[in-house]
């Protein structure tokens, strides 16, 4: 699987939106590149800022072939009107027509320029002038990130309400390993996305989504599980993040990349499960709307009654393994909905019961269901197995019923959101 090309291209989440990148002078300029591409195959129109600087390491040639558009640098800064009497290519016009600007490479030279309005060239001018949400991620060495300039600068920037990605740990251009690296390009398409798509119904909202397959020991090197892919729950994780919620992810499996802001907790058996549920509860923050829980996981119905931890040898058990087995721990049963918007998913095989079986968790416990707010059924068929890209649901709450036709499993998890604020969960 190829996360973008296979999930996240096909939706062309940022199309037609507008995003300004400035490139200021750091060997990282090269990565932007790459951002540049990423964020064009996500639909995005982008406009190219080059400071002078930036020039030396990549050309603006480069960023318009990428880009499709023309680059605004200080040798083609126009300040004459087109013929449709618009202002054309200059700082006010580009910083004007942007929903959205990115600032990377951020050197440190133009970090102090931009922390007091210093606008002494087309990058920082256009910065001064641009109303627009502002991602920002710097690249420099450690010595200069650390200074207490530079420190006193971030700080002065994060006050000012701007969003800035943390830099990474990494073999630096002078050859000394150490904090300063610019952030990876799918973190900051990832922030770009949800700054764009963030949703007031959600943003901020804590939500837990369980998921992946758990694993359960027979001895040290045999196990019971099954085959979720964790596909689903990664996905739904992915989109919530998009849409604004704080989003702590459990699961046994991480098969998509997801953003450094997503709590990730791997777990394994349903012990595991548990502990990081309970631990995770006991951290949540207050806020106005309950929060959401939504468990994908396949937790087995049945674990070993036994277990060991050296490896049962072939030669000592003989031609028979006989594993007894006792029924486990219903996780979804025992989370309790006081405390939280339940949506339980439910795979089935066979469609004469399905329906039944899944509105069954919507009961109360008291008439043997589970207390879920909402229900997504997922009906396994041979043309979507276990791993399939794609899903097809079927979405109930205690009023409504609504049929999520096959799509891909970022896609779906995008229209189970649309059904949750649509019906107030």
């Amino acid at each position: 699987m190829n996360f973008l090309d296979d999930l996240f291209y096909p939706l062309r989440l940022l199309e037609n939106k507008r995003i300004l990148l400035l490139v200021s002078g750091s060997i990282a300029v090269y990565k932007s590149l790459e951002l540049v591409r990423l964020l064009f195959k996500s639909g995005a129109n982008i406009q190219v800022a080059m400071s002078e600087d930036a020039k030396k390491f990549v050309t603006p040639l480069s960023f318009e072939a990428l880009s499709h558009n023309k680059v605004l640098h200080a040798q083609n800064e126009k300040w004459y009107y087109n013929h449709n009497n618009t202002l054309h290519h200059n700082h006010i016009a580009c910083a004007t027509n942007s929903d959205l600007l990115i600032f990377a490479p951020l050197s440190a030279n133009s970090l102090a320029k931009i922390a007091y309005g210093i606008a002494d060239n087309v990058v920082s001018a256009t910065f001064l002038a641009c109303n627009s949400p502002k991602i920002l991620a710097p690249s420099m060495n450690t010595n200069m990130l650390l200074a207490k300039a530079t420190q006193s600068n971030l700080k002065r920037l994060e006050e000012f309400g701007y969003i800035i990605l943390e830099t990474q740990n990494a073999l630096l251009a002078c050859d000394t390993k150490g904090n300063g690296a610019m952030a990876e390009v799918l973190e900051i398409l990832f922030k770009a996305t949800q700054t764009l798509l963030k949703d007031t119904y959600f943003e901020n909202r804590e939500v837990i989504v369980i998921g992946g397959a758990s694993i359960e020991k027979i001895d040290s090197v045999r196990t019971i599980s099954n085959l979720s892919s964790g596909i689903q729950a990664s996905t739904l994780a992915l989109a919530l993040y998009f849409k604004g919620a704080k989003v702590t992810f459990i699961s046994s499996c991480f098969p998509t990349p997801l953003p450094k802001e997503i709590t990730s907790i791997q777990v394994s058996d349903t012990k595991s499960y548990e502990n990081a549920l309970n631990n995770t509860t006991t951290n949540l923050r207050p806020h106005s709307q309950k929060p959401l829980l939504f468990n994908l996981a396949a937790i087995s119905d049945y674990v070993p009654k036994t277990t060991f931890n050296h490896k049962l040898k072939k030669s000592e058990l003989g031609e028979c393994l006989n594993i007894e087995c006792i029924q486990n721990k219903d996780l979804l049963a025992s989370i309790d909905a006081k405390k939280f918007v339940k949506i339980g998913f439910k795979a089935e095989d066979k469609e004469d019961k399905a329906i039944e079986n899944a509105k069954n968790l919507l009961n109360s416990s008291q008439n043997h269901g589970k207390d879920c707010s909402m229900v997504a059924l997922n009906l396994i068929k041979d043309n979507r197995p276990f791993g399939s890209l794609e899903n097809e649901l079927m979405l109930f709450t205690h009023h409504k019923t609504q049929n999520i036709s096959s799509t891909n499993k970022l896609e779906a998890s995008f229209k189970i959101l649309d059904f949750i604020k649509d019906n107030a969960l």
